[in-house]
């Protein structure tokens, strides 16, 4: 991890001994020259920075294509999955009927349990009676027929509770899809994290510029368009941005 860091800090050999010709002709007074060096460290700095800001949108952009176009999570409905809010708002919804299904089928599944108890207990008790010899031949009729009306009971009951631990079972398979549209989200957001971190970096100073509203460039970046206000050199579509960024050599 310390190489990695090492190798992400390494300054430019290059940049470095510009950086000491520039000292040099400060120390001697060389007005001309030292100019002539801060405008090729300038264009050097500027360029490093454009090229990581391309090297984001590519990245964020291919990572967004690919999270919408997830062949798997994308069949199961277009017009939910919009973004990554929309898909983790519908993570929490399949959470949630998971974790209802599952309470639903435990509150049916208690009684079923205490009744199987309680016959239990009935039934083991007379039992007990049966085996010291403490039961007249009537008694143990009446057992015989409370054994048998046990056994049915008890194989409806077990059936039923089979189906409400089934219907727990098939409500938890909502985490295999959840898990991977969680694991794309962060993903998203780790990689986009990371090259903000890296831009951070190289940027290294304040590059904030005074706005001004009185004209607009025809190279500068368009945004979403709204509907009524499109703008002729705005980014339309997907394929817009893919052939921007490749004729930007990204």
């Amino acid at each position: 991890m310390s190489n990695q860091t090492a190798e992400s800090t390494e300054v430019d050999p290059i940049f470095i001994d510009k950086a000491r010709q520039l000292v040099k002709h400060l120390e001697d007074d060389n007005e001309v020259e030292a100019n002539r060096l801060l405008h090729e460290l300038s264009s050097e700095y500027s360029s490093n920075l454009f090229s990581e800001l391309g090297k984001l949108t590519r990245e964020f952009h291919d990572a967004l294509n690919s999270f919408r176009h997830d062949a798997q999570i994308s069949q199961l409905s277009e017009d939910e999955f919009v973004d990554a809010r929309d898909r983790l708002n519908y993570v929490i919804t399949m959470t949630q009927n998971a974790a209802d299904r599952t309470l639903t089928a435990v509150e049916k599944s208690v009684p079923l349990c205490d009744q199987l108890e309680e016959r239990g207990e009935m039934v083991a008790r007379k039992w007990k009676r049966f085996m010291a010899r403490d039961m007249s031949a009537t008694e143990f009729r009446e057992l015989a027929r409370e054994i048998g009306d046990f056994l049915e009971l008890n194989h409806t009951d077990a059936t039923q509770l089979k189906v409400h631990l089934n219907d727990v079972l098939m409500a938890q398979d909502y985490q295999d899809l959840t898990g991977q549209i969680i694991r794309r989200v962060i993903e998203l957001v780790q990689s986009v994290e990371d090259s903000l971190v890296d831009l951070i970096k190289i940027s290294g100073r304040d590059m904030s510029e005074p706005a001004n509203d009185t004209k607009k460039e025809s190279n500068t970046l368009e945004g979403p368009q709204i509907a009524g206000k499109e703008s002729s050199t705005a980014v339309t579509s997907q394929d817009d941005v893919d052939d921007l960024l490749s004729s930007l050599g990204f």
